[in-house]
């Protein structure tokens, strides 16, 4: 997959999305500034990239143990990506490091959204429930729960 082609079973296969010239349409996307990223958190991180006229998705690149949720970004605007660290140890991400690729979205689905509609949606009412009775607790359970109450002393 060298170079944007795929070569499947003889036949090569262009993957330069919106590509009229051939010309390679594929953005680096590189870490803006060095990042240490605490362990089992979620940080925002403002990275570089060349500018693009068109809308386009980053894509993770690296095979770190970091998480990178694809993203479409509007076009000229810097990408931030959010990236998630689901391990123990710190991570360190070193300026100019490439993390990511971008390439340039092909179409939209025309006036669908995958998030349902909401609008007019409205609460009518709610209640709490009842306490679960006690015959749905075991007898057991209520058993040591009063024997250890008869040990308690009121701090008042």
């Amino acid at each position: 997959m060298a170079d944007a082609t795929l070569i499947f079973d003889g036949q090569t296969i262009n993957l330069d999305i919106g590509s009229t010239d051939g010309q390679t349409r594929v953005a680096e996307v590189r870490v803006g500034k060095r990042r240490v990223i605490p362990p089992n958190s979620v940080v925002q991180l403002k990275c570089t990239m060349p500018r693009y006229d068109v809308d386009y998705i980053v894509e993770s690149f690296s095979n770190s143990k970091l998480l990178i949720p694809r993203v479409v970004r509007s076009a000229g605007s810097d990408p931030v990506l959010c990236l998630v660290n689901p391990t123990d140890r710190f991570r360190l991400l070193k300026k100019n490091t490439l993390i990511a690729r971008a390439f340039p979205v092909a179409e939209y689905p025309p006036g669908e959204s995958l998030a349902p509609d909401l609008r007019g949606v409205r609460v009518q009412s709610f209640s709490l429930g009842d306490a679960a009775p006690s015959e749905a607790v075991p007898a057991h359970v209520r058993d040591l729960y009063e024997r250890s109450g008869e040990h308690l002393q009121d701090s008042g």
